[in-house]
């Protein structure tokens, strides 16, 4: 019931926020697109920036949609990730995907509660530039034996926060799109 609801808000509020997922994944500092795709989606970051106005804007990923009674969100990652970058890719994925999707559906549904937000099934995509974050050969072996490699200190967050998160480089994320929104 509450992601039927969530859905209505997304396609009646946030249609207006539609970008490409070129434009959605474009690095401004490098001016650099890391995927190409005319494919639309919500562009999460600008809703929570509009949503917050001059308060504190909450870290978020750069897309969310729904599929499959889920709620999808993906974050491209151009640069190379350290662990300042590692954190801030945690923060993005909790903050924004309970505590600013509450926001959101509190401001068009106040009947929603945080749990009903917490019980939604979530997944995350971490989408990077493989040549500014290569794998070591030890680790493209681990990641071969063992099948997708959840990489950047995410893993514990799968089955606690988000059903099922994967990390990948950006010409995976344009082989599977379809699949994955």
């Amino acid at each position: 019931m509450t992601i039927e609801i969530i859905e209505a808000i997304f396609q009646t509020n946030l249609s207006s926020y539609k970008k490409s997922v070129t434009e959605l994944s474009k690095d401004s500092a490098n001016d650099e697109e890391l995927c190409n795709s005319d494919k639309e989606y919500i562009d999460y970051d600008q809703v929570i920036e509009d949503l917050y106005m001059s308060e504190d804007v909450l870290p978020t990923p750069d897309l969310v949609t729904i599929k499959d009674n889920k709620v999808i969100y993906v974050e491209f990652k151009n640069g190379k990730i350290d662990n300042k970058e590692k954190k801030k890719l945690k923060f993005k994925g909790i903050e924004g995907g309970f505590i600013a999707l509450y926001d959101i559906t509190s401001k068009y549904h106040a009947e929603i509660t945080f749990n009903e937000i917490q019980l939604i099934e979530k997944e995350y995509y971490v989408v990077y530039n493989s040549n500014k974050n290569s794998q070591s050969r030890v680790g493209k072996m681990k990641a071969h034996l063992e099948g997708q490699q959840i990489r950047f200190g995410l893993k514990k967050y799968q089955g606690t926060f988000f059903s099922k998160i994967e990390t990948m480089s950006n010409d995976r994320f344009i082989e599977k799109i379809e699949e994955i929104l």
